[in-house]
């Protein structure tokens, strides 16, 4: 049986991606680990690079070719097909440390929750500047939590995209699906994904190497300007999945909690990025009148980071000055 699925979105990553999929390389991993490389309609040598290896080692590796639509149409490719115990997503340009993913396997053998989190690091493609990312302070390892008990204590903030191994039959039975033609779903995924949980386990192996420093990632601020769109519609699709989900109290105010980051986020983009002044306070306050109207609490929760953000924007903060305040408050 194959423990762990790990779904590679691709497009165009000739560049990375053989540093990607030779990092997952390992005897000991053929039998029980599933790496599925979607290619996402790339015009490079992407396809060809996956097929060699899905050739060379036909029991790990298999490749589908669709057309372009998007990091979620990939996700909603993967969930579809994965057999493993539990699902993964590493990006084509990224890669993992192989003996700790070795170790995660003996993890997933070994423990039966719906989430377990490991921990990761970002390497910056200019400096080679690597940053490492630990567990939260009091958060026990190798501790099954419940879901509910452990937002409770320790907050909304331990779950991303590079950290979190997730039961892929839960993924399945609660049809978690993703916008397609759309950047900036990873939010989206771990909202959609992560409430249905009841269980979570924490692990100090350092798997994910996420590199940062691209000027094409969709998380660069000006991609995130230019693809605003993209991320108002990734922040109403959450909101009204929260609004249309019957959850506990609880959940409800995680899922309140990581909305409240998400908009944050949001404002940042339409207020303090975008150098077109008068485009972005039109944008931020169609949003809020937007929020206002269709769930009137999480309206209420911004409305303080909303009037701090225009402040902000009215004062002429860019992304440079914003980085210095927070320094600032952070002393």
């Amino acid at each position: 049986m194959k423990l762990l699925s790990i779904v590679i979105p691709c497009f165009n990553v000739e560049e990375y991606l053989d540093k990607c999929l030779s990092s997952l390389l390992d005897d000991s991993l053929k039998d029980v680990l599933e790496v599925i490389i979607v290619n996402d309609g790339s015009s490079d040598n992407t396809s060809n690079i996956a097929l060699k290896y899905v050739q060379k080692y036909p029991e790990m590796f298999l490749l589908i070719n669709k057309s372009n639509g998007g990091h979620g149409s990939t996700i909603n490719a993967g969930i579809q097909i994965a057999s493993g115990k539990y699902f993964k997503i590493l990006d084509g340009d990224d890669w993992v440390l192989k003996e700790n993913l070795c170790y995660l396997i003996e993890y997933l053998k070994n423990y039966d929750c719906d989430i377990i989190v490991n921990t990761y690091s970002t390497i910056n493609k200019i400096t080679g500047n690597k940053i490492y990312f630990p567990i939260p302070d009091g958060i026990k390892c190798d501790h099954i939590y419940n879901f509910e008990d452990l937002y409770t204590q320790f907050g909304a903030r331990y779950f991303s995209l590079p950290t979190v191994s997730i039961n892929t039959t839960l993924l399945k039975n609660n049809n978690i699906k993703l916008l397609e033609n759309t950047f900036f779903v990873d939010t989206e995924y771990i909202l959609k994904s992560t409430v249905c949980c009841k269980s979570v386990m924490f692990t100090n192996l350092e798997i994910y190497q996420y590199l940062i420093g691209n000027v094409n990632q969709s998380m660069n601020r000006n991609n995130m300007v230019l693809r605003y769109q993209h991320h108002d519609r990734v922040v109403k699709e959450c909101v009204n999945f929260v609004n249309a989900s019957n959850m506990s109290q609880i959940k409800y105010n995680y899922c309140m909690d990581r909305l409240c980051m998400l908009i944050e986020a949001h404002y940042n983009i339409s207020l303090i990025y975008n150098k077109n002044r008068t485009e972005g306070k039109k944008y931020a306050n169609e949003f809020k009148v937007y929020l206002k109207k269709v769930c009137p609490n999480l309206y209420t929760k911004t409305r303080i980071r909303y009037n701090i953000t225009k402040l902000l924007h009215l004062l002429n903060f860019d992304e440079d000055k914003l980085e210095s305040l927070k320094k600032i408050l952070k002393r």
